[in-house]
């Protein structure tokens, strides 16, 4: 479930960073994010239960997939029915919160075996999004719309690592090798 809502969540921010950027018009990147939501909430809601063994931690990744859902869906929201984007921004500032704590819990569980690099590869992806929610914040909110290039320029390369660590769960780029185990 992690690797697809990483690849997932990825291609929305990517069309997002490109909306940001000024080079695609926000009705496609609504209509991306609208199938993007749909397919994050199916992941939570209808996810085979015996994945949930090879999750990091089952109830804390259903909150991170979900959380992008509700993000993906608000960006739907202001992209096909022209709703008012500040709301995005201050969703943007609950969110980051969100991702806060959900690293602070996948920093404080440590986990044995293959997990150790799940938990750190959803850390890496809390705080990658931590700074772009924020910064989507920033833009938004009080809208500074000087802010709009850097966000934008963020979003690409946070949501291009955010893809890759997606698609190397799978792959098997981020085995315990690569990472190591924590100290006990």
């Amino acid at each position: 479930m992690e690797a697809a809502a990483l690849v997932v969540l990825g291609a929305i921010m990517f069309a997002h960073a490109w909306q940001l950027l000024r080079f695609t018009d926000m009705r496609l990147v609504g209509m991306i994010a609208g199938v993007g939501a749909v397919f994050l909430a199916l992941l939570v809601f209808w996810s085979p239960l015996e994945r949930a063994a090879t999750m990091a931690d089952p109830s804390a990744t259903a909150i991170f997939v979900l959380l992008a859902a509700i993000y993906a869906a608000s960006l739907a929201a202001v992209g096909l029915w022209g709703f008012d984007p500040r709301t995005l921004g201050f969703y943007s500032l609950f969110l980051a919160v969100g991702s806060v704590l959900l690293l602070l819990h996948f920093l404080s569980v440590p986990e044995e075996g293959e997990e150790i690099s799940r938990s750190v590869l959803l850390s890496i992806s809390s705080v990658i999004q931590v700074v772009l929610f924020a910064l989507l914040f920033f833009h938004l909110a009080p809208p500074f719309r000087r802010m709009q290039t850097l966000t934008g320029w963020f979003f690409l390369v946070g949501s291009i690592l955010l893809a890759v660590f997606g698609i190397g769960i799978p792959v098997g780029l981020w085995g315990d090798d690569l990472i190591g185990h924590l100290p006990k």
